[in-house]
């Protein structure tokens, strides 16, 4: 990566801790931690070295769950990475489970760099969830299956990575942890 995109991509790492700034993930950590981690799974799983990619992928919750606006971003930005912001972002206006519904209807219609993305989103999300119920865990594990199969085709390493963290979550959720470093070797 150019000293440009290192700095490209930092300015979007500020500008995602300032969007999340006192929000947690539900096991208390720091949100900021999660866009991180797609950031770095689409990279080095998904191979992605497209820094408005990538960006894109730090910043892809600041739209649906801060203050944020599309413009916001494209002002820091450009319009291409406030694009793929908004196409992965669930309409706020719907309740949260026709949100689920219609994200994963839409999915198969998202630009290419908007479905790994949302491929690194979700297996974040899969690794992540051990702070859930048991009954959100399975509702999320279906839908990632229905994600997956929508986006098939996308980018094969994480779907890979993706679908092993899936047929894993079993031994997740009886408390053999998935190690999230385990993923890479899919």
């Amino acid at each position: 990566m150019t000293p440009t995109g290192i700095r490209t991509l930092a300015r979007a790492v500020t500008f995602a801790a300032e969007a999340h700034r006192g929000q947690v993930r539900d096991d208390g950590a720091p949100y900021l931690a999660h866009p991180i981690r797609v950031c770095e799974w689409l990279r080095s799983i998904g191979g992605e070295d497209d820094v408005e990619v990538l960006c894109a992928a730090v910043l892809h919750d600041t739209i649906e769950d801060s203050g944020t606006t599309f413009d916001d971003v494209a002002e820091v930005f450009g319009a291409r990475v406030a694009k793929l912001v908004a196409a992965l972002s669930n309409d706020t206006r719907l309740p949260k489970p026709e949100r689920k519904s219609a994200m994963i209807a839409h999915a198969p219609q998202l630009p290419p760099e908007a479905k790994r993305v949302k491929l690194a989103d979700r297996l974040d999300n899969v690794l992540d969830f051990h702070a859930w119920s048991a009954a959100r865990q399975s509702r999320y594990l279906e839908e990632s299956r229905r994600l997956l199969a929508a986006l098939r085709g996308a980018c094969p390493p994480l779907e890979r990575a993706l679908g092993a963290a899936i047929r894993n979550a079993g031994e997740t959720r009886r408390g053999a942890r998935l190690r999230k470093t385990d993923i890479g070797n899919h």
